[in-house]
């Protein structure tokens, strides 16, 4: 995989603030920002990562043709660095930036259009920071960025329709609200002839030419994702390492690890502790065993962290098979589907001392646990400022009830919060203090037992929107409706034994609901279908919904009954999208008419699946 990185270039003279920031205004004219395609190819650096022989000769004649340099020297003056584009997953919740992709300027070229256009910009127009953008000013460079997307495969076909429709790719990101510079290392670098070379190519290049617009953003966003497992890469990665850290110093670092080194004494945790005071997000996915040292750091080594991501692979999974014809490297390069093995929970289960790594770190605001597979936590093991975390995720991660007592009068300022509750304790659980939680508002719960629905007795959530539970009854529920005024959005129960009426009646009194998903047991057919089945006449159920899934291979709908169904909802109320699962049993006798419609309504637009065994 490639070498990405993304530069600030243009920034109008009425956007030289950012939160307050000033940033240094630049003159109009500069070669770095014409729209002379020569200049602007001699501003730009090609990696041939990833590219075949064939698109490596095509660019490199492209730019050296119109005056560029190809992997020019480190003193170079560039701003620059186009790559192959990847398909990569984006955090919700984080800065996206955008993947300038070769993909792009190869289709430039064979349309001889070698300078960047784009149409939308041809009158002025206000950017998203309400400032007015001279459409004479634009350069080639700023429209180069902002017309390039990333998005995943499946969302190919949408792209094409933008494409044809605009001339041109549409905006991702105005140019102007890109302060902060983000550089990713993919570590089959090391493998390169002369890594240490490549990545001080790479970093002076970036931070040497930004470095003025770097300082006045405050911070320098440094994305490491490191795909890490075998022991002669050691030294190479070590270099490539602290190459780029010490590059990139003060700036702050957010880094990804996967490694399924073949030692417990893993060398990157060392190199990840000697940059832990620079560390703001951080995700792991190692063996449980390969975590010990790093949970045993000083207190305050990770002074600025704010996000961490803890993922435990299953020892199954990391173990290397060489009869499967892969390099070490090959065979670990994808994450494997998690199943889970039942001594991962040594990780958390076996701990005898209080994890020390977190201790001072009072800017963590999100953590998550997935630990591969059940497992408990005693929360007197992990020492945090739990009042100040706004996202919990502890996935099977079990709490007893004397952890939830301690820990849920803390929370105050929690907005996402995913747990498990275990009854191990029997009949001795303490009482629950009452607990106000007002800023949650997504809360995922799974239960392991027949005491857990307790712990609801005693909590009030007014802005509760999103309610997702496995393996309870619907006394959970009643017990957070009688103590809330919320109006839940989205309601998803897996795992829930329950009764048609009192499903039903549950419903009625959710009428803002516009995602339902059930993965239930319920001893009906058609029932449910019918309650759904939209009635202006009568006071509707259910009519802001948007998503429906029914998934139960147990159940037996008739397919004209769910046909009926979807046809009063369809352009009747905001219904967009649903799935059905069910036996085959009763399709038997299904006209093929109500297919044929059923079929009809997918291609007017709705996005239904029905599957059945």
């Amino acid at each position: 995989m490639p070498l990405e990185s993304l530069s600030t270039l243009d920034i109008p003279a009425d956007l030289t603030t950012q939160n307050g920031v000033s940033l240094p205004s630049l003159p109009n004219g500069s070669q770095y920002y014409s729209t002379d395609p020569k200049l602007f190819f001699s501003s730009t650096v090609i990696s041939t990562a990833g590219m075949s022989d064939a698109c490596t000769d095509l660019v490199r004649m492209a730019i050296m043709a119109n005056g560029g340099e190809w992997l020019p020297t480190i003193t170079a003056d560039v701003t620059h660095l186009v790559v192959e584009s990847i398909t990569r997953d984006c955090d919700p919740n984080g800065f996206t930036p955008i993947i300038v992709s070769i993909g792009w300027i190869l289709d430039s070229l064979e349309t001889k259009a070698l300078a960047p256009t784009a149409p939308y910009e041809l009158k002025p127009k206000t950017s998203l920071l309400q400032g007015k953008i001279n459409a004479d000013s634009v350069s080639a460079a700023r429209q180069f960025c902002e017309a390039l997307l990333a998005r995943d495969a499946c969302d190919e076909s949408r792209d094409n329709i933008l494409l044809s429709q605009s001339g041109g790719p549409p905006p991702f990101v105005p140019f102007e609200l890109l302060v902060k510079i983000f550089i990713q290392l993919r570590d089959d670098a090391i493998s390169l002839p002369f890594p240490s070379l490549a990545c001080l190519l790479a970093v002076s290049q970036v931070c040497g030419r930004w470095r003025s617009i770097a300082h006045c953003t405050g911070e320098l966003w440094t994305h490491i994702p490191l795909n890490y497992h075998s022991k002669k890469h050691y030294s190479r990665l070590q270099k490539l390492f602290n190459a780029w850290a010490e590059r990139s110093r003060p700036r702050i670092l957010r880094i990804t690890v996967r490694s399924c080194y073949p030692n417990t004494e893993n060398p990157i945790i060392v190199l990840l502790l000697s940059y832990a005071s620079r560390i703001r997000e951080l995700s792991l996915n190692l063996p449980q065993a390969h975590f010990h040292r790093f949970l045993r750091a000083p207190a305050g080594s990770f002074s600025v962290l704010e996000k961490l991501r803890i993922n435990v692979i299953p020892k199954s999974e990391a173990v290397y098979d060489p009869s499967s014809g892969l390099s070490r490297y090959e065979y670990f390069c994808d994450e494997p589907e998690i199943t889970g093995d039942a001594d991962d929970g040594v990780l958390l289960e076996g701990m005898t001392a209080p994890v020390t790594c977190l201790i001072d770190s009072l800017r963590l605001r999100s953590i998550s646990i997935d630990s591969s597979g059940y497992t408990r936590l005693d929360s007197r093991m992990l020492p945090l400022a739990w009042g100040n975390l706004k996202n919990i995720d502890l996935e099977f991660v079990a709490l007893s009830v004397f952890d939830v007592a301690y820990l849920f009068p803390q929370l105050n300022c929690v907005k996402r919060l995913n747990f498990a509750t275990d009854d191990f304790l029997g009949s001795s659980m303490p009482a629950i203090p009452r607990v106000g939680l007002a800023h949650l508002v997504d809360l995922k719960w799974t239960g392991f037992g027949t005491f857990d629905d307790s712990i609801f007795d005693c909590l009030i959530l007014p802005r509760l929107a999103s309610l997702c539970m496995r393996e309870g009854c619907l006394d959970t529920i009643y017990s957070l409706c009688d103590r809330g005024s919320f109006a839940l959005r989205e309601l998803n129960l897996t795992f829930f034994h329950m009764t048609f009426p009192r499903l039903s009646s549950l419903l009625r009194e959710m009428p803002s609901l516009i995602s339902l998903e059930l993965y239930v047991s319920i001893d009906i057919t058609d029932e449910l279908l019918l309650f759904l089945t939209y009635d202006k006449g009568e006071k509707p159920v259910l009519p802001t919904l948007e998503n429906l899934v029914i998934a139960d291979r147990e159940q037996q709908f008739t397919e004209p009954v769910m046909l009926r169904m979807l046809e009063s909802r369809w352009r009747t109320t905001p219904l967009a999208s649903g799935r059905i699962t069910a036996q085959r049993a009763a399709a038997h006798g299904a006209d093929r008419k109500v297919r044929a419609r059923i079929t009809e309504l997918v291609e007017e637009g709705l996005k239904f699946q029905y599957n059945c065994n």
